[in-house]
């Protein structure tokens, strides 16, 4: 009986897992103050995606 009970709520516990995490870095720069080809190199090497976000003043960065 508390074998089976086990069994299910593993099975229950499992069902619940998120599935893996997307790798991904978040870049906040000035606006063309970086180098794309830089991004593309990273991104081959390390699979890791780079979200790049520019921005134009310091208020707009903070809001």
């Amino acid at each position: 009986m508390y074998r089976a009970l086990a069994a299910a709520l593993l099975a229950c516990l499992c069902a619940c897992s998120k599935g893996p995490k997307a790798r991904e870095v978040h870049f906040f720069t000035w606006g063309s103050y970086d180098d794309p080809a830089a991004f593309e190199e990273f991104e081959k090497n390390t699979g890791i995606r780079v979200v790049i976000s520019r921005y134009a003043s310091n208020e707009e960065l903070l809001a």
